[in-house]
């Protein structure tokens, strides 16, 4: 499962224009299970990614409930 940490503000205001910053990612604390902490120990990490808006699982559910309420 993907890391996930909370990059605060990721652009910043330089004189008249505004410029991107990326975080520091510290390699601590990191959760069992996660990609990052997979990574950290030297091993490889396969994340699965979708590209859809709502998944499956969650249209699934949402039809369910729709259909037994109406």
């Amino acid at each position: 499962k993907p890391f996930r940490s909370p990059y605060g503000r990721l652009f910043h205001k330089k004189k008249d224009r505004y410029i991107h910053i990326n975080p520091t990612i510290e390699f601590k604390n990191m959760k069992n299970g996660t990609d990052l902490k997979v990574l950290s120990e030297g091993k490889i990490s396969i994340t699965p990614i979708s590209l859809e808006l709502v998944s499956k699982e969650t249209f699934s559910k949402f039809d369910k409930i729709i259909r037994k309420e109406w």
